[in-house]
């Protein structure tokens, strides 16, 4: 089981969800970063990090989702309503530079209200 603060409780793990959130989301861009949500059916916030194989190996894509969980989990004092999100990462490894996506991530969290 599961403590209370473990962030597995706020994973979309379902294909159910990620179809939701894909047909019915609204979509924020910033950069190489796609952001979409819609308003929790089940009234927790629920994220998922998504980097295509396409956009490098493993270690790259882990990479990714690691800086992006820090910055979105690090936010979630600040989220008013319940969101199930999915954050897709669509640059290449050979682009890459962590002050940009950490700019991007900053910038959507701005744009979401989501700023302490």
């Amino acid at each position: 089981m599961s403590s209370p603060n473990s962030l597995k409780l706020h994973r979309l793990d379902k294909p159910a969800q990620f179809e939701q959130i894909a047909t019915k989301g609204k979509k924020v861009v910033a950069g190489s970063l796609v952001f979409k949500h819609v308003a929790s059916p089940d009234g927790a916030i629920r994220l998922a990090f998504v980097v295509r194989k396409k956009c490098g190996n493993a270690v790259f894509r882990n990479r990714v989702r690691r800086i992006l969980r820090h910055q979105f989990y690090a936010s979630f004092s600040a989220v008013k309503e319940p969101r199930w999100c999915m954050l897709q990462y669509l640059g290449k490894s050979q682009d890459f530079k962590s002050a940009a996506l950490h700019t991007e991530a900053s910038e959507i969290i701005r744009k979401m209200g989501w700023v302490s």
